[in-house]
C-alpha cells in the first residue's frame, strides 16, 4: 500500500499468475483517490510493453471506477477494489462512491489526459514535443512495419545494379554475393540483404552503427589492409624457411628420421612447406609436440625443439593479428554496403518525413538524458508526478535511460513511482529487452560504469525498495508446486550471470483445488519410434480432455515456432476440430475470401487463361464438385497440345450469364459486395468476408477504385491481415509461446519441447577492430583473442531465453498441463527430464517415460452454467449506412481494362509478346511459352504470330541488330517520379532509343509519355535519345521530335 513505505520508488517482483495487473490497477486507483489535485489522472502515466496490455489496464481502471460509482448494479464479487480502498483511505463506501463518480466523469470528459499507454507512444509524444530540435517536420509519419521500408530501400538498390553511375553499388553487391556464395549456404539474395540491413533497428548495435556511419570506406584503405596481410604472411614465410632449413639439416623428410609420431608430422610439415601459411594444427598437434618435447618412450630432439621454440611465439603473434586483419578484409565491402544502405534509408526518412519506431529511443536519447525534468515537462505541456511501469523486464536500456530523468524528478519530490516485472518472463531480448535492468533495481543498470549514472543509481537505491509477490492466484495447487520444483531445479543450473533471475521462483498457492500434470519424456535413442508422434499424442490428450467434460475452447496448444503451430493446427482441422491459430486468423485463410480474391483476379485480367482456370477450380472447390466437373469446361484443340476453356458455358451454368458476371462497379468495396450478392455470401455470417469488405472500404478511401493496386497490396501483406473472431465454445486455440505471454488458459498442451536455438552458430557480432567496423560470426569469434567471450555471453543468454520461454509456457495453465519431451543425452531437453526424475519420486510408469501428478477430475460446470452470456459485437454492412455516388470514381484506363473487348485483349497480348522478344527466331518459342503460362489465349495464337513477324520484318529486325544492348520493360526509378517502364530501350555506348508499342490509334498523350522516358534517360547520362512509337494496328513506326 502507498502509506506502508517511506520509499517513493516501489519495485514489485511479480512471478507468473501473481496478479500484477490487479496490483497495478489498485496502485493507480489509490493514487487517484489520495491525490488532492482536481485532475489527478492527468499527473499519472502508466506504461507497458504492448498495446494489448495497455488496453487491458485502461479497461480495468475504467471498469473499476464504474463499479465503484454504481455499486448497487453489481454483485459483491465484482466489487473487488471497494473494501481495500475504503480501508486504505479510511472512508465509507458512500464516500468512495461519490469520489469515484467525480473522477470517472472527469476522465470521460478529458479522456486524452488519461495516460495508460505503451512506452513507444509516450516516446512519440516526446518526439513531437522536440520535433524542432530533432529537425523533424511537423507532419512526420511513424513506420510500425519497418521491414516494408527496408524492403523498399533494398529493392531500389537492386534496381541500380549494372546501371550507369552506380558502379560502386554494383561492385559492392557483387562482392557481398561472392562472400555469401563462399559460405556455401542456400540463400535468398534479396531476403538476405533485408536481414543484413535489420541491424539498423537493433538497439544493441547502435554504437557500432554510429561509428559505421562516420567511417570513410575507400579503395585505398582496402588496399592498405591487403598490404598489411601480405607483410604478415611474408614475415611468417621467412621464419618458416629458416625452420625448414633446420629440418633439411636434420634430414627430417628421409626415411632414416624415425621417431614416434614422425609420419603424421611429416605430412603436416609437407603441407607447411608447400603453402608456407600459418598452420595452427601443425604446431598444436600431439604428434609434433611428442617429437619436439619428448614423451616417456622418446626423448626430445634438441634442434627440432629449438626451431619450434623460435617459430611458435612468432606464429602466435602473427596469427592473432592476421585473424583480425582477415576478418576486417573479408567483411570490408559488406560493411561498406551496409553504410550505403543506411545512408539511403536516412535519405528516404528525410525526403518522405518518416520515422521508424526503432529510432524513437535514439532520437530522443541525447535530448532527454541530458536535460532536467522541469524543462522536459515545459515542452510536453504537462507535469507527471507518478510513473507506473509494467513488464519492466522487456524494457530496452535506452528506453529506461530516457525515463530516468523523469522518474528521478518524481521520487525527488517523494511521489510514488511503481515498477513491476519478472526476469523469468523475459522472452523479448530480440526486441532489445534487458532483464538485468530489473534484477539490479532499485539501482540503475550501468554496465559501462558511467560516473554520472552511478550517482543517480545510488540515489535510486536510497529511495527505492523491491518487494516480491509470493502468491499465485492463477493455477491449481498441483501446477504451482510442479512449476516450483521444476524451475527451481533448472534455475540452479543457469550460469551465474543469470541465475539470479530464478532466485524468487517459489510461489505460494492460493487455490486449494487439485490439478493435473501429465509429462511424457522419451530418450530419442531408446525410443526412436516416438519421433514424430506428437500429433497422435496431442489428439489422444484432446479426446481425454473432452471426455472429462471440458470444452474445446478450454484447450490451448502452445509451440515454440509458428511453423510447428501451423502444422499442428492443420492436423487438428484434418481430424475434425475447429481451430483458432495465428494463420487461421489471417483473412486469406477462409475459402470464401479466396474465392472472392480469385474473382477479383479474373476481373483484372479477363483474358488470362491461367487465371480463368484458377477461378473455375475455386468455384468448384467452394461448391464441393469433383474434378470431372472441371473437365466439362475444358476443350481440346484439334491437332495441338493446347486445351481451351469454354468460359461462356461455365458462366451460364454457374453465374447466369456473361453480362451478370461482368457487372459494373464504382469501388473495390462495391465490387466485393456485388459478388457476395451474386453468389449468396452473407458477410454478416462470415467474419473473414466482412473483414475483407472493411479492407476494401479503407483502400477506397485512400487510393480509389484501383483494382490492380489493391491486389498487389493484398499479395504483399494484406492477406495476413488478422481477423478478430468472437469467442467460440467449439474451437480450440493453437498459438506460439511468445503470443501466449500475459494470457492464461484452463488447459495447456505442449506437444514438443525444444530448448535449443538452431541459429546459435549463425549469430553475428558487429565489432570494431583496430578502428574499423567489422562483422564476426560465433565460430570465428571464439578463436580471436579479445573477442572470445562474445559466444560465451551469447550462449548464456540463449540458455536463459530458452528456460524463460518454457517458464512462460508452463505457467499459462490454470487446471491441467500436458507436456511431451523428446530428448538426447547431454542435450538441453534432457535437463528437464532429469529435473523431473530428481524432484518427483511417485507418479512414474514402469520405464519412467511418463509422469502423472494430481488427479484427472471432470470439469465443474456450475460456474460455466451460471456465467452470464455476453453478446458479441454485431457487425453492420457498410452499404447499410454508406452512400456511393453514381458518379464513376474509377480511373478510365482501369475501367477499360476490366471490360475489355476481344480487340483490346488481342492488342494487349500482341503488345506483351513484342515487349518480350528481341530476335525474329525467338517469336514462336516465346509465344508458346506465354500461352502455356496463360498470358496469351490460344485462340489468338496464329493471328499474333503473323502480326509479330510482320512488325519485325517491317520495322524491328534492322533496328534491333544495330544496337548491342536491348532492355525490355525495365523500370526507370527517379526521385519524385513514379516508376516509368518503357517497352524497349536500345543502347549503343551513350546513345539510346526509347521505344513504346501501341495497339490503338495515335495520340498526343503517347508522345508526351515517350518524351518523358527520354528526359529521364538523358538525366541518367545518355546522349541523343531518340523517341519512337510503333503503332501495330497501322504498322507504322513514328519518331517523335
Amino acid at each position: 500500500m502507498i502509506q506502508s513505505s517511506d520509499k517513493p520508488l516501489q519495485i514489485i517482483s511479480a512471478s507468473a499468475g501473481s496478479g500484477k495487473t490487479y496490483r497495478l490497477v489498485l496502485t493507480y486507483l489509490e493514487l487517484l483517490f489520495t491525490s488532492e489535485k482536481p485532475d489527478p489522472f492527468s499527473h499519472i502515466v502508466a506504461m507497458t510493453f504492448t498495446n494489448k496490455a495497455a488496453l487491458e489496464m485502461k479497461t480495468r481502471i475504467i471498469s473499476a471506477l464504474e463499479i465503484m460509482s454504481f455499486p448497487a448494479q453489481f454483485e459483491k464479487s465484482e466489487r473487488k477494489y471497494e473494501d481495500i480502498l475504503c480501508a486504505t483511505l479510511k472512508i465509507s463506501p458512500s464516500q468512495l462512491e461519490k469520489k469515484a463518480k467525480r473522477i470517472l466523469l472527469k476522465i470521460l470528459h478529458r479522456y486524452e489526459d488519461f495516460k495508460v499507454l505503451t512506452i513507444d507512444k509516450f516516446n512519440l509524444r516526446l518526439i513531437r514535443s522536440f520535433a524542432k530540435e530533432l529537425d523533424l517536420p511537423a507532419d512526420f509519419e511513424v513506420i510500425i512495419k519497418e521491414d516494408e521500408v527496408l524492403e523498399i530501400v533494398v529493392d531500389q538498390l537492386l534496381n541500380d545494379i549494372g546501371t550507369p553511375n552506380h558502379e560502386k553499388i554494383t561492385k559492392l553487391v557483387l562482392g557481398y554475393a561472392e562472400v555469401k556464395l563462399k559460405e556455401g549456404e542456400k540463400w535468398n539474395f534479396r531476403k538476405d540483404l533485408i536481414e543484413f540491413l535489420s541491424i539498423l533497428k537493433q538497439e544493441k548495435h547502435q554504437q557500432t552503427v554510429d561509428k559505421l556511419m562516420l567511417y570513410e570506406f575507400t579503395n585505398e584503405d582496402f588496399q592498405s589492409i591487403q598490404l598489411a596481410i601480405k607483410k604478415l604472411r611474408d614475415k611468417f614465410r621467412i621464419e618458416v624457411d629458416q625452420f625448414l632449413s633446420v629440418l633439411e639439416r636434420l634430414d627430417f623428410f628421409s626415411d632414416s628420421f624415425k621417431v614416434a609420431g614422425a609420419s603424421v608430422t611429416k605430412k603436416m610439415v609437407a603441407k607447411l612447406k608447400k603453402q608456407r601459411e600459418p598452420e595452427e594444427k601443425f604446431l598444436s598437434d600431439p604428434a609434433y609436440i611428442s617429437i619436439t618435447e619428448g614423451n616417456k618412450s622418446s626423448p626430445p630432439n634438441p634442434e627440432l625443439s629449438a626451431g619450434t621454440a623460435h617459430l611458435k611465439p612468432i606464429y602466435e603473434a602473427i596469427q592473432h593479428e592476421l585473424e583480425l586483419l582477415l576478418s576486417v578484409r573479408n567483411n570490408y565491402h559488406n560493411m561498406w554496403l551496409l553504410q550505403l544502405l543506411a545512408v539511403r534509408l536516412e535519405k528516404m526518412r528525410k525526403n518522405d518525413s518518416l520515422i521508424r519506431i526503432s529510432e524513437f529511443n535514439s532520437l530522443i536519447g541525447d535530448l532527454v538524458q541530458n536535460e532536467e525534468a522541469p524543462f522536459l515537462y515545459e515542452r510536453i505541456g504537462n507535469r507527471y508526478d507518478h510513473y507506473l511501469l509494467d513488464e519492466f523486464q522487456d524494457t530496452s536500456r535506452m528506453q529506461w535511460l530516457n525515463l530516468v530523468p523523469l522518474v528521478h524528478n518524481g521520487i525527488a519530490n517523494m511521489n510514488l513511482n511503481f515498477i513491476v516485472g519478472d526476469p523469468k518472463q523475459s522472452i523479448y531480448r530480440f526486441k532489445n529487452g534487458i532483464a538485468e535492468q530489473f534484477v539490479v533495481l532499485p539501482e540503475i543498470y550501468n554496465p559501462d560504469n558511467d560516473a554520472e549514472l552511478a550517482v543517480k543509481s545510488a540515489y535510486f537505491n536510497e529511495l527505492g525498495k523491491k518487494n516480491q509477490i509470493k502468491q499465485n492466484w492463477r493455477s491449481t495447487q498441483t501446477i504451482v508446486e510442479f512449476n516450483n520444483a521444476v524451475f527451481s531445479h533448472l534455475g540452479d543450473n543457469l550460469p551465474k550471470e543469470t541465475k539470479e533471475f530464478y532466485m524468487d521462483i517459489l510461489q505460494e498457492t492460493v487455490s486449494n483445488k487439485t490439478g493435473y500434470v501429465h509429462v511424457q519424456g522419451f530418450n530419442k535413442k531408446e525410443f526412436p519410434e516416438e519421433k514424430g508422434n506428437e500429433v497422435i499424442q496431442t489428439l489422444a490428450w484432446i479426446d481425454e480432455i473432452l471426455a472429462d467434460g471440458f470444452l474445446p475452447k478450454d484447450i490451448t496448444v502452445l509451440g515454440r515456432r509458428n511453423s510447428e503451430c501451423n502444422r499442428w493446427a492443420a492436423h487438428l482441422i484434418e481430424a475434425g476440430y475447429k481451430v483458432i491459430s495465428a494463420d487461421s486468423l489471417f483473412v486469406n485463410s477462409d475459402i470464401m475470401v479466396q474465392w472472392i480474391i480469385s474473382y477479383m483476379e479474373k476481373r483484372r485480367t479477363p483474358g488470362n487463361e491461367n487465371v480463368s482456370k484458377k477461378f473455375i477450380s475455386q468455384t468448384l472447390l467452394v461448391k464441393r464438385l469433383s474434378l470431372s466437373t472441371y473437365e466439362e469446361y475444358i476443350e481440346n484443340q484439334e491437332n495441338t497440345r493446347y486445351k481451351k476453356i469454354n468460359e461462356a458455358k461455365f458462366l451460364l451454368d454457374f453465374y447466369q450469364s456473361e453480362s451478370t458476371f461482368y457487372y459494373n462497379y464504382q469501388s473495390i468495396n462495391d465490387l466485393v459486395m456485388k459478388f457476395c450478392d451474386l453468389v449468396k455470401i452473407d458477410p454478416l455470417e462470415n467474419h473473414y468476408v466482412h473483414h475483407l469488405l472493411d479492407m476494401a472500404f479503407q483502400f477506397d478511401l485512400r487510393y480509389g477504385p484501383d483494382l490492380q493496386l489493391f491486389l498487389e497490396q493484398y499479395k504483399q501483406s494484406g492477406y495476413k491481415s488478422p481477423v478478430q473472431l468472437p469467442e467460440s465454445d467449439d474451437a480450440m486455440t493453437v498459438m506460439s509461446i511468445h503470443k501466449s505471454k500475459g494470457l492464461e488458459f484452463p488447459i495447456v498442451i505442449l506437444p514438443h519441447v525444444s530448448m535449443r536455438n538452431p541459429d546459435k552458430d549463425k549469430e553475428k557480432y558487429y565489432v570494431e577492430i583496430e578502428g574499423r567496423p567489422s562483422l564476426l560470426d560465433s565460430k570465428k569469434t571464439s578463436k580471436i583473442e579479445g573477442f572470445e567471450h562474445y559466444p560465451m555471453v551469447e550462449a548464456t543468454q540463449i540458455m536463459t531465453d530458452n528456460l524463460n520461454l518454457y517458464y512462460v509456457a508452463f505457467t499459462r495453465a490454470k487446471t491441467r498441463l500436458y507436456v511431451r519431451n523428446l530428448y538426447e543425452a547431454n542435450k538441453e531437453e534432457e535437463k528437464l527430464h532429469l529435473a523431473l526424475e530428481e524432484n518427483f519420486e511417485n507418479g512414474w510408469n514402469e520405464n519412467r517415460t511418463e509422469l502423472k501428478i494430481g488427479e484427472r477430475l471432470p470439469k465443474n460446470t456450475k460456474d460455466e452454467n451460471n456465467r452470464e452470456k455476453v453478446s458479441d459485437f454485431v457487425p453492420t454492412l457498410l452499404r447499410d449506412f454508406l452512400w456511393f455516388p453514381s458518379i464513376a470514381l474509377e480511373k478510365k484506363n482501369r475501367q477499360e481494362e476490366y471490360t475489355m473487348s476481344e480487340a483490346q485483349i488481342f492488342g494487349n497480348q500482341l503488345h506483351l509478346l513484342l515487349s518480350e522478344v528481341e530476335k525474329p527466331e525467338e517469336i514462336e518459342g516465346k509465344l508458346d511459352e506465354l500461352i502455356d503460362d496463360g498470358e496469351i489465349s490460344f485462340k489468338n495464337r496464329e493471328r499474333i504470330l503473323t502480326e509479330t513477324k510482320r512488325v519485325f520484318s517491317d520495322h524491328l529486325t534492322e533496328l534491333y541488330s544495330a544496337h548491342k544492348r536491348i532492355l525490355s520493360e525495365k523500370n526507370i526509378l527517379f526521385s519524385g517520379e513514379k516508376n516509368s517502364r518503357p517497352d524497349k530501350i536500345l543502347i549503343v555506348g551513350k546513345n539510346a532509343i526509347v521505344l513504346d508499342f501501341k495497339t490503338g490509334e495515335p495520340r498526343k498523350s503517347y508522345e508526351k509519355q515517350v518524351s518523358r522516358y527520354a528526359e529521364l534517360l538523358e538525366e541518367m547520362g545518355f546522349k541523343n535519345v531518340r523517341k519512337g512509337l510503333l503503332y501495330t494496328e497501322i504498322s507504322e513506326l513514328r519518331w517523335v521530335e
